[in-house]
């Protein structure tokens, strides 16, 4: 039997193993750039959805009823999850949905094929939503994106995969074939699911080992090396802080040098911040100085450090973003950044 290469770097002699069959990036749950582990965020009412673990987000109708989070799990195999947790206490049963949408040109070759949608659920000692939904959307037009989705404007929006399942305690797998249309461009990755009653403190799910691929047989996970998966989510987000750290926190650890602007007018100063990743699109910028401020940025000169300082942010593109700033500067510009090409 021939020898092939899979995901860790090695060889091994089952055939139909093959690197990179996961079309979802982060399905183990172990990227999670935005948020701190075993730390909630509320999932918010915009369209555009509220991201947990990278390239999941959250989305609800109804505010302050949900939280998502990326959690440690006790499990060898998938040591994180994310979780769609019900506030305690809460008594509304709007509905709350977890996406994916997975990038052109990652899923054109999907189109009028036979895929398996595969993944580990888990429920809470108090869950209360009976049979959650899960569904495999797919559009006719590339890259319309997640605000698109959630209000059903995607051209051509059709459920490859539109069934449920019902969690329990015991973490479970479960697996859906569908067959995509002819003319599919883009496909997204959705669970939902609604409470029912007053919350309890575990009314949860946990999913993690997300996966779809081609074939009507869900095969073994494909694990990719961390970094790996860390560059994949990447080219859709990129924070300048320590993957551990929270955009937005105070701290001058990993801040990013823009160059010294050494010019009397800081209109012209026109410092370069480069992205270690090329992004999808040009990226939607966000900024800080070092004591957390947005949009300020900090100067360092003669070993004296200032925040603060007013910055103007212009022309970001696919492998850098150029900053200004207002004032006039003549000292080394530094500032923390988040840089977001998500669909």
């Amino acid at each position: 039997m021939p020898l092939t290469q899979v995901s860790s770097g090695m060889l091994d002699t089952t055939a139909q193993y093959y690197s990179f069959k996961n079309r979802i990036f982060n399905g183990s749950m172990g990227v999670s750039q935005r948020t701190a582990v075993n730390t909630n965020v509320a999932v918010g009412t915009g369209t555009a959805g509220t991201f947990g673990p990278d390239r999941f987000s959250g989305y609800t109708g109804t505010g302050s009823l949900w939280n998502i989070s990326q959690v440690s799990t006790t499990a060898h195999d998938f040591p994180f999850a994310l979780r769609l947790q019900r506030i305690a206490g809460q008594t509304s049963t709007s509905a709350v949905y977890l996406r994916q949408i997975i990038e052109t040109v990652n899923c054109k070759d999907l189109a009028g094929q036979t895929v398996t949608l595969s993944f580990y659920a888990t429920a809470g000692a108090n869950y209360s939503g009976g049979a959650a939904t899960v569904q495999l959307f797919t559009g006719t037009a590339a890259d319309q994106g997640t605000t698109s989705l959630n209000t059903a404007a995607w051209t051509g929006l059709a459920s490859a995969i539109n069934s449920t399942f019902t969690p329990t305690t015991t973490r479970t797998l479960f697996t859906f074939t569908g067959t995509l249309g002819a003319t599919t461009q883009e496909v997204a990755f959705s669970i939902n699911w609604s409470g029912s009653g007053t919350a309890g403190a575990n009314d949860l799910i946990d999913i993690t080992g997300v996966q779809l691929e081609k074939g009507s047989t869900a095969t073994s996970f494909d694990y990719r090396p961390y970094g790996t998966e860390l560059a994949l989510c990447q080219r859709y987000y990129e924070k300048s802080y320590d993957i551990g750290t929270v955009p937005g926190t105070a701290t001058i650890i990993s801040i990013a040098n823009a160059g010294n602007a050494g010019q009397s007018d800081g209109a012209a100063n026109g410092c370069l911040l480069g992205f270690k990743v090329t992004k999808r699109a040009a990226p939607t910028m966000s900024y800080f100085d070092s004591a957390g401020t947005a949009t300020r940025f900090t100067t360092r000169s003669g070993g004296v450090t200032v925040n603060g300082r007013t910055l103007s942010a212009v022309n970001s593109g696919e492998n850098s973003a150029l900053i200004d700033a207002v004032t006039s500067v003549q000292a080394s510009m530094l500032v923390h950044f988040t840089a977001s090409a998500e669909l």
